[in-house]
């Protein structure tokens, strides 16, 4: 009996730790490396240098995510700073641009304005991800005496998509 129970308590404790191991794996599945040029698909740095000519790349960085591959590009084009990530077939996924306070859509101030009285727009990132712009604003607010930044998307009808508290 003592013999059964210890190989239980071993398969339960095995399985356990193959249960933990599973959620490492996980975690560990979300990677991004900085890669070399060379090592950029040639249909990438085409679609790249098509939308985006003249361009400086900054950094080049392969993100990996449950076998889901992608690359980001820090670069500059003219004068602006951009993010922008690209699926192996060249595709376009994503683009970040940090644009100036002054920039932002009137309506999405408004919403801001109207949400915190005593707030101040520290900086803004517009982003186009699937065929939809977004907002994301870092906000700096106090509230009851105290200093408290948020950092809330909107869209461009000026409705939060997400709010989080930074600290």
């Amino acid at each position: 009996m003592r013999k059964g129970v210890s190989i239980l308590l071993a398969i339960a404790g095995l399985s356990g730790l193959l249960g933990c191991e599973a959620i490492v794996d996980k975690k560990l599945s979300t990677m991004k490396k900085k890669i070399k040029l060379e090592d950029v698909p040639v249909v990438v740095m085409d679609s790249l240098n098509q939308r985006y000519p003249d361009n400086e790349i900054i950094r080049i960085s392969k993100k990996t995510r449950a076998s889901e591959i992608k690359y980001q590009f820090d670069l500059l084009f003219g004068t602006r700073r951009l993010e922008v990530e690209y699926m192996p077939d060249g595709i376009l996924n994503e683009t970040d641009e940090r644009i100036a306070v002054s920039s932002i859509p009137p309506n999405i101030v408004k919403a801001v304005e109207e949400l915190y009285e005593n707030s101040e727009i520290k900086a803004c990132e517009k982003k186009f991800e699937d065929g939809i712009i977004q907002y994301e604003l870092k906000i700096r607010t106090f509230e009851k005496g105290n200093k408290i930044k948020y950092e809330i998307t909107f869209n461009e009808a000026a409705e939060i998509l997400q709010k989080q508290i930074k600290i």
